[in-house]
């Protein structure tokens, strides 16, 4: 029974210590999902703006467009994601016409 109590104890420890009302960690961590979404879109933006010029009316544009669209996963060719968008932005500087519609959100990016 002592030893039941003990880690019963020791559970409680830790669960309400996991649970203390400590956000810092939460606001950093979301903070650099901030600027990793910005970064994101900061070089999403750039392609464009020297792949795809006629896409979006101005950098902000732009970058306003981006931050509604989902970041997907580094790598991803299909879905509209950023990281769809990158993909096809990259391609954009062989083939513009087949690629910055993908890029630019105008036609599935797939």
């Amino acid at each position: 029974m002592r030893d039941f109590l003990a880690i019963m104890t020791m559970a409680a420890a830790i669960g309400f210590g996991a649970c203390s009302g400590d956000d810092e960690g939460d606001e950093g961590e979301a903070e650099s999902e901030s600027e990793a979404e910005a970064d994101l879109c900061e070089t999403y933006c750039e392609c464009m703006e020297k792949t795809c010029p006629d896409a979006f009316t101005d950098g902000e544009a732009c970058r306003t467009e981006c931050q509604g669209v989902p970041e997907g996963a580094e790598g991803d060719e299909a879905g509209n994601t950023v990281q769809c968008r990158i993909y096809h932005c990259n391609l954009a500087g062989a083939d513009s016409d087949t690629h910055c519609p993908h890029a630019a959100g105008d036609a599935i990016c797939m």
